[in-house]
């Protein structure tokens, strides 16, 4: 999130003085690897602005696993749902 955005990003407890200027709440549902070689991750993420409406959003997302289908493979995988998601919290939580 601090890449894709430039904020200050911290998990729980706050370490700063300062407060933050939107919390985000994110709850998994589903984080697996299919055997069709996709690896699917699933669930809801809330974010409470400090100033503003608070927001609420499902998501599904889904990217394809190269390679072997290998530990390092299904990490990889997941490394990059965890960033698409990331971006669709960028894109259309934080607004």
């Amino acid at each position: 999130m601090a890449q894709i955005t430039g904020a200050r990003v911290a998990s729980e407890p706050w370490p700063f003085l300062d407060r933050p200027e939107a919390e985000v709440e994110l709850r998994i549902e589903e984080m697996l690897a299919y055997a069709d070689g996709t690896f699917r991750m699933s669930g809801q993420y809330f974010v409470a602005p400090d100033n503003g409406r608070d927001r609420a959003r499902l998501f599904s997302l889904a990217v394809p696993i190269t390679g072997e289908f290998s530990a390092q493979d299904i990490a990889s995988a997941r490394g990059a749902v965890m960033r698409q998601l990331a971006r669709e919290i960028a894109a259309n939580g934080l607004r």
